[in-house]
């Protein structure tokens, strides 16, 4: 879950490791067209796909300032879009993974994907 206190939500910041960046760097013209609502088949590029040993998520949050995967992993915002891309080690992702986000408002929100 995110931290109430806004000093401390403040304080998290997303950090963009390389292989993160490449695979955004990749996903780029999908997540434009996505984020422009003109994306053919958004169920290829959006949720979990597994690559290698590694996991991709991608989710749509309107209205999220920022996200969380599973209670520690923090989502890096596609531009100002309101998509939001997590990737890591496929075993340590859940089938049902948990995400929680804050809105401008200040205001929580979890569920779980998919």
């Amino acid at each position: 879950m995110l931290p109430r206190d806004r000093h401390a939500a403040t304080a998290l910041r997303s950090i963009v490791t390389p292989s993160l960046a490449s695979t955004i760097e990749r996903l780029a013209p999908e997540l434009e067209l996505l984020a422009a609502g003109h994306h053919g088949d958004p169920g290829r590029v959006l949720g979990c796909r597994q690559e290698g040993a590694r996991s991709v998520v991608v989710v749509c949050l309107p209205g999220a300032v920022r996200a969380r995967l599973h209670g520690r992993r923090d989502l890096v915002r596609f531009g100002s879009s309101a998509l939001f891309v997590w990737a890591g080690r496929a075993e340590n992702l859940p089938a049902h993974y948990r995400l929680a986000w804050e809105d401008a408002a200040g205001g929580l929100h979890a569920g779980f994907d998919p």
